[in-house]
């Protein structure tokens, strides 16, 4: 007799069954289970329990046994199912119905990627190549981190010529310190071709980039401290850094100080700041987009959101096509780009459709220290990245914009009230991993030098009822007590970032700098979760020459595709120069 048949399959019993055919899931759970001590030992303690529930002494009977043949079509027919419903009559796929041929694109030019590099590179391309077929394509702006960031904040170094070689040598400083590459050719000509940029965005977009304002600090430094000496071409100022012997002398004087030296500085600079101070080199450099007669205010800002500015450069572009690429090949003449039911056919490639966080491999994602695909902000395809490696270009070495998440939200800045992350070792014991009032991008390299993907996030709370000892025992106190690494609010682009929040939302209260410096102390009550180790996305690419070209007829545009100035955060905001370059 033919054996019987289920008649219902549960979701497990289908599915599990697919996954082993498929090769099983150790590939992503073995690299899980092993980034926390212990976590394996107790996977594997729970799976042998639950087993031997089920088979008593540890054999499973029947493994050797072959699988059983498929019935005939004659004892199929008949099955019912309790429903009414009829089983297939054959093991046969029902005919597809017939397919509709994907719309094909003829381009000169097509741009991947509608966030702003995208949006910026097609309108250039659009209004510079008047004779060229220019497509834009991807899902839309809409769809775009760039337009997830609602009223974006843009790093336009416009500097004057004379002042270059000193940006360059503060960035250079910076790259050093980091462990970062830094070209410096490539970063003269982008800081070079800024201003240009930001005029033809202006005049396309009729619109003006303005200084973004800042409110007062909450730090007022006094006379004393001021350097009194000016060394090697700076003066240090207590709490906001170093400054050209020029600046300071001229703020030390317009504060009366030679009157007095125990008066206070006069709120000097009113603009906002970068996230390193390089000795005020970038000061005023960063900048809202506003429609013209516009003036831009604290907080209140009036300012474009990125969506209706980039709505505005697509208007200059005479075909949109709309959907996302998969694949994208060049024959040595075109390139072909495919979607789900469209191909692009284009002499020249301009990706600028972000990075490829959130389709890197299990691999790529433990070289860079992040947690999980889950703990990447930026959702895009990697296509250019996938592209790159699939040709043999030659790749930039793994790079990325750093961000954390607790909860599943990512955390730009540490707002709460007294925050400190904590990394716990593989012996139990803590330890402090960077200082907590750093901006997400620079928390997060500290914390891929030190391998620490999950730490323990632990903020003030008068909900709570326990310390930190109770929740974790006296070693986190302990390593709290040794700390090495100071958290210190002794920039003034800290002291600002901790406040935004109370100063521009009216939620919690803003603090002072001794407070914005603070841990969590013995006695606070307080409350723990977990802050992972994630990425807004990737920045690395193909090795692009100044002019953001790599293939003969392929350019990259975009800070996640391939960033212009320094392949790492030093302040807030997109960039526009590396799109516009191409």
């Amino acid at each position: 007799a033919q054996p019987d048949a289920a008649l219902k399959y549960s979701w497990d019993t289908k599915v599990t069954a697919d996954l082993a055919m498929a090769g099983g899931l150790t590939s992503l759970l073995s690299p899980f289970l092993a980034k926390k001590s212990g976590r394996r030992e107790a996977f594997d303690e729970r799976v042998a329990y639950n087993y031997n529930l089920t088979f008593p002494g540890g054999e499973l009977a029947g493994e050797d046994a072959p699988f059983a043949p498929a019935p005939a079509a004659p004892a199929i027919a008949p099955l019912v199912a309790p429903t009414g419903a009829r089983d297939f009559a054959l093991c046969e796929r029902p005919p597809r119905p017939p397919s509709t041929p994907p719309v094909i694109h003829d381009c000169d030019i097509a741009v991947i990627g509608q966030g702003l590099a995208g949006s910026t590179a097609a309108m250039a391309a659009s209004l510079l190549r008047p004779d060229a077929s220019v497509c834009s394509v991807g899902p839309g702006p809409h769809l775009s981190t760039s337009a997830a960031s609602g009223a974006g904040w843009l790093l336009l170094p416009d500097v004057q010529p004379s002042q270059i070689t000193k940006v360059l040598d503060e960035l250079a400083k910076l790259a050093d310190e980091k462990g970062l590459p830094f070209d410096r050719e490539r970063a003269e000509y982008f800081i070079s071709m800024t201003g240009e940029a930001q005029s033809f965005v202006e005049n396309a977009t009729n619109s003006s980039f303005v200084q973004v304002p800042a409110y007062a600090d909450s730090f007022s430094p006094s006379c004393n401290d001021v350097q009194l000496c000016c060394t090697d071409g700076r003066r240090f100022v207590q709490a906001y850094g170093n400054f050209s012997c020029v600046d300071v002398k001229v703020w030390y004087q317009e504060s009366r100080c030679c009157i007095s030296d125990t008066s206070k500085l006069t709120s000097k600079w009113s603009n906002w700041p970068t996230y390193y101070h390089m000795e005020n080199t970038l000061y005023g450099k960063i900048k809202w987009v506003v429609d013209p007669g516009v003036t831009a205010q604290q907080c209140a800002n009036q300012n474009l959101l990125m969506l209706p500015l980039m709505q505005r450069m697509l208007d200059h572009v005479n075909k949109i096509v709309t959907g996302t690429v998969q694949s994208a090949t060049y024959d040595g003449y075109r390139w072909s780009l495919v979607g789900d039911d469209f191909a692009v056919s284009s002499k020249i490639s301009i990706f600028a459709n972000g990075g490829f966080g959130a389709a890197a491999s299990s691999e790529e994602l433990a070289e860079l220290g992040v947690y999980s695909n889950s703990e990447v902000h930026g959702r895009n395809t990697g296509i250019l990245w996938q592209t790159a490696k699939a040709a043999g270009w030659p790749l930039d070495p793994l790079n990325a914009w750093y961000l954390e998440f607790v909860n599943g939200m990512p955390q730009w800045f540490l707002w709460d009230d007294r925050a400190t992350v904590l990394a716990q070792k593989q012996d139990g014991s803590y330890s402090v991993v960077y200082d907590e009032s750093e901006a997400y991008d620079s928390r997060g390299r500290s914390r891929r030098e030190h391998n620490v993907t999950d730490a323990l996030y632990i903020v003030r709370d008068p909900s709570q009822t326990s310390n930190i000892s109770a929740l974790l025992g006296s070693e986190a106190e302990e390593a709290l007590k040794a700390a090495t690494v100071p958290k210190t609010c002794d920039t003034r682009s800290k002291r600002l970032w901790r406040n935004f929040i109370p100063t521009c939302y009216n939620y919690g209260v803003a603090v002072n700098m001794v407070e914005c410096s603070t841990r969590v102390q013995p006695a606070d009550p307080v409350r723990v979760t977990s802050i992972k180790q994630g990425i807004i996305d990737t920045i690395s690419g193909p090795v692009v020459d100044r002019y953001q070209n790599f293939h003969p007829a392929g350019w990259a545009a975009g800070n996640a595709a391939s960033p212009g100035l320094i392949p790492m955060y030093v302040g807030p905001g997109s960039t526009l120069g590396n799109a516009l370059m191409t």
